[in-house]
């Protein structure tokens, strides 16, 4: 007999925690679900500079807050693409546009770019992309269905938002000062949380969103998949961005010796890896404006749910700071817990299907981050670091599979673009060495002739129009 979870404790003070306790209350509106404010680590980035993407879409929705809600409330700004910059010796910068790029012929549009580049000079990749035209113009001038950009939030009107949809599903807040004391474990399970002032929380389910190493997982015990060797900026220092800042529509990134620079929205950043010690990060960032130096430790728990404990947020994975990822990961987890959601006796085949497709759906972003790392051609000893390190499996495969005909495999549970992963995968200078079967239909006189008109049309437009065109390919 099905026993219907009754009680939920969700431990952490910040955008990961309260997300994950409006879901559980909208999705069991008879559970009771307490919220243990804890204080948000400095490494817990998902809460700090959270972004969400556009495979996140329907987790927001689902806790009352849509992509439309919050730009339209101020809580959110748009970002189009990301640019790289000093990425390689030619000095243009490379371009990683969100969404889909357009095509034609019926062709993926990366192999309609590849059959063009062959009968002359072409735009780059980016200019197929409504994205890129929008960001490049500096905001959307007409709508497009096919330029669904990521979102900036803004932790504090997110907070805001987030907790008032938090009092109208009944979540109950604990004060701010209940300090964590002890976590009274039997095996797998969790019995009880003791509190400073004496309160033991006893839950069915307890959930850990409070940031990296500091609330309900036992760092020590817990197996993890490190992946410091191919995302290696370990040490991040921020400063808030000047406040009469431009929202942009655009993340900069720039490759130095030691590491690299981001320009977001509401932050600056540098980050570095283990081998410069803080004294030389110190010089890099001289002003206070900085702040101290925020370590972080990539990787992610090999079982993310343990019994009754679901750990979210940096509590769970650590994608590090390029690219923002770490809220993206979470909200994906989050939406796959409550499609798989166990009744309270936490039926093991459920936990262990969570954890192998949380697992993979984690992984799959770190892959995608470690291909940013991978496409750089900076020297210095972070990206030498970048350059030795052994690839994953599934890295390695897709490769693999794109150096020998350009293949980009996707499936349903792969939250990136096929597209997107494309633009990297041109990037990292991995030309197919076959020719795709299908595109051998189209003259490379035909497709430049495409390419041409799609950049033409993306430039003039800002992506506006559907994203395949009948144009002639004989």
């Amino acid at each position: 007999m099905t026993r219907p979870i009754r009680s939920i404790v969700v431990a952490g003070g910040g955008i990961v925690a309260v997300s994950a306790a409006v879901a559980f209350a909208r999705a069991l509106p008879r559970a009771r679900v307490t919220l243990l404010p804890m204080p948000v680590p400095a490494a817990a980035l998902a809460d700090r500079l959270p972004l969400a993407m556009p495979a996140n879409t329907a987790m927001l929705s689902r806790i009352g807050l849509s992509p439309d809600l919050l730009v339209d409330r101020g809580v959110a700004v748009p970002r189009y693409a990301l640019r790289f910059a000093n990425w390689d010796a030619t000095g243009v910068p490379l371009m990683v546009a969100e969404g889909k790029a357009r095509s034609a012929c019926a062709l993926p549009p990366h192999h309609l770019w590849l059959r063009a580049a062959t009968a002359g000079p072409i735009p780059a990749f980016a200019a197929l992309f409504p994205a890129a035209a929008i960001a490049m113009a500096g905001g959307p001038i007409t709508a497009s269905p096919h330029a669904e950009p990521a979102l900036h939030l803004d932790p504090a009107r997110m907070m805001q938002a987030l907790a008032a949809t938090a009092r109208a599903v009944g979540v109950v807040v604990l004060p701010r000062g209940a300090d964590l004391v002890a976590v009274e474990r039997a095996g797998t399970r969790i019995e009880a949380i003791a509190l400073a002032d004496g309160t033991r929380l006893i839950a069915d389910l307890f959930v850990d969103a409070s940031g990296p190493g500091t609330g309900l997982v036992d760092p020590p015990t817990a197996p993890r998949n490190d992946w410091r060797s191919t995302l290696p900026a370990t040490k991040l220092l921020l400063q808030a961005a000047p406040t009469a800042a431009s929202p942009g529509f655009i993340d900069e990134y720039r490759a130095t010796e030691d590491g690299w620079q981001a320009a977001w929205p509401r932050a600056r950043g540098l980050a570095f890896g283990d081998h410069t010690d803080d004294a030389a990060i110190s010089r890099a960032a001289p002003t206070a404006a900085w702040g101290g130096i925020v370590a972080t430790a990539p990787g992610r728990l090999i079982d993310g749910w343990s019994g009754n404990l679901l750990a979210l947020g940096e509590a769970a994975a650590q994608p590090g700071p390029l690219g923002l990822l770490g809220l993206p990961i979470t909200l994906g987890q989050l939406s796959l817990a409550l499609e798989l959601l166990p009744d309270r006796d936490m039926e093991p085949l459920l936990i262990a299907e969570y954890n192998r497709r949380a697992g993979a759906y984690a992984d799959e972003w770190h892959d995608y981050a470690a291909a940013h790392h991978q496409a750089c051609r900076t020297g210095g000893t972070f990206w030498q670091t970048v350059a030795n390190a052994p690839l994953p499996d599934r890295l390695r495969q897709r490769y693999a599979q794109f150096s020998r005909r350009g293949m980009v495999a996707t499936s349903a549970d792969q939250p990136v673009e096929r597209d997107a992963w494309a633009a990297l995968l041109l990037a990292g200078e991995r030309l197919p060495t076959l020719t795709d079967p299908v595109a051998l239909g189209v003259s490379p006189e035909a497709a430049r002739r495409a390419v041409l008109q799609l950049a033409r049309e993306g430039a003039a437009t800002a992506g506006a129009g559907d994203p395949t065109l009948a144009l002639a390919c004989p």
